[in-house]
């Protein structure tokens, strides 16, 4: 009885020869016959870069290669795009990037019909911009710090001809008014943070970090830049700056851990290379919480008591009404964190989904760096410097 070799009898070949087929040859394979063709136009849309085309228009392209279903079609419009035929396809899209600030005008919630079986969604940042907001529902988002801060817009003054013409409203973002941009859809379930090797607060950036909903019961924080070339990590401490505090992110994550559901778990990745400092991170952040007024706990309404260290700071701690109940509120915070080295981290969620959820680029585009003067308004940065002193409590 003879044997047919088609794509309707053996979809599972097939689909393991489109996939390590390369680019090129995947061109190929589409003019076989229809059922190839969708089986590359599948691969093609498995994970899918949406970035602004002025102040309507998103498009839409893939990693490193155009998308032939598509031909890198730029839609002036989304009402362009929920029409397009095409547009079926993206039901097959597992992981989104949502690429740099989308102006106001360009409502990407209404995308989310469309693109609504999505694992993993990535924020990431273009020109210095992004997303303030999360647009769609998955169950991973990836995040990662802006060097500019919570300034989102690389130019605000870019922005200012449509304030004057009413075309924006006085939140503080730059999101669409019906668009809360201090939540985050229910859906997500675990939040990775990439802070570039910098020490930006990403509760500045993102609100929701600070107290977590009670669905994300999984947070991994990963210190250190990765880059694509065999996921090497650019350490901190190598971009030339002078000022960088690492208390602002111990105080950060503090912040997050105190304002959190007690079955949150908090990975913090690469945090072993401070030690280039001589610091170790775990300490810090221990200490960041014994100095902090925690919830739950009952504190004299007046009086702190100041610390010592060795080396002659002096660290300013609120004075609890029950002393072992903010000791035991410290450590049961502290058991809530993980430490994990780098090898570690891979070796536990894998090399490929290691590359996903911390390569911010594999296309050859260069991450802006922060500003040479600092950040506008950098009150939390005065802040500790202040608390650092003893001049201003820590909480």
């Amino acid at each position: 009885m003879p044997v047919f070799l088609t794509y309707e009898a053996y979809p599972n070949i097939f689909d393991a020869i489109v996939a390590y087929s390369d680019f090129a040859t995947q061109l190929t394979l589409r003019f076989v016959c229809y059922s190839l063709r969708g089986a590359v136009d599948r691969r093609h849309v498995h994970h899918v870069f949406l970035t602004p085309d002025g102040f309507h228009g998103v498009t839409i392209h893939g990693s490193t290669h155009r998308m032939p279903a598509l031909r890198d079609f730029s839609f002036e419009l989304l009402s362009s795009l929920l029409k397009h035929p095409p547009a079926r396809l993206f039901k097959h899209t597992r992981i989104l990037d949502v690429r740099g600030l989308f102006p106001q005008q360009c409502y990407l919630p209404a995308l989310r019909s469309v693109f609504s079986n999505i694992s993993v969604l990535r924020l990431t940042t273009i020109s210095g911009t992004y997303s303030p907001y999360v647009p769609f529902g998955a169950e991973t988002l990836v995040l990662f710090t802006s060097p500019h801060g919570p300034d989102c817009e690389a130019n605000p003054r870019a922005f200012d001809n449509l304030r004057s013409a009413g075309l924006t409203d006085s939140s503080p973002r730059p999101v669409p008014q019906d668009v809360d941009w201090r939540t985050v859809p229910g859906t997500v379930k675990r939040v990775v943070i990439n802070m570039g090797g910098d020490d930006q607060p990403a509760a500045d950036l993102w609100p929701f970090i600070a107290i977590p909903p009670p669905h994300i019961t999984e947070m991994v924080i990963i210190f250190p830049r990765v880059l694509r070339s065999n996921i090497a990590m650019v350490p901190p401490f190598s971009f030339g700056r002078t000022f960088f505090y690492p208390d602002i992110v111990a105080e950060d994550i503090a912040e997050t851990l105190d304002g959190s559901d007690p079955r949150l778990r908090v990975t913090l990745v690469g945090f072993e290379l401070w030690r280039i400092q001589g610091l170790d991170f775990e300490k810090l952040l221990r200490d960041q919480l014994f100095y902090s007024q925690l919830q739950g706990v009952e504190y004299e309404k007046i009086g702190f008591t100041i610390d010592f260290d060795e080396d002659g700071g002096r660290k300013v701690r609120p004075i609890a009404k029950n002393a072992a109940a903010h000791e035991r509120m410290v450590r049961q915070l502290m058991s809530q964190v993980e430490m994990m080295t780098w090898e570690e981290y891979v070796e536990s969620v894998g090399a490929e989904r290691a590359r996903i959820e911390t390569v911010e680029y594999e296309d050859g585009t260069r991450r802006e760096t922060r500003r040479p003067q600092g950040l506008p308004n950098d009150l939390r940065r005065e802040r500790t410097r202040l608390a650092k002193s003893g001049l201003v409590p820590r909480s």
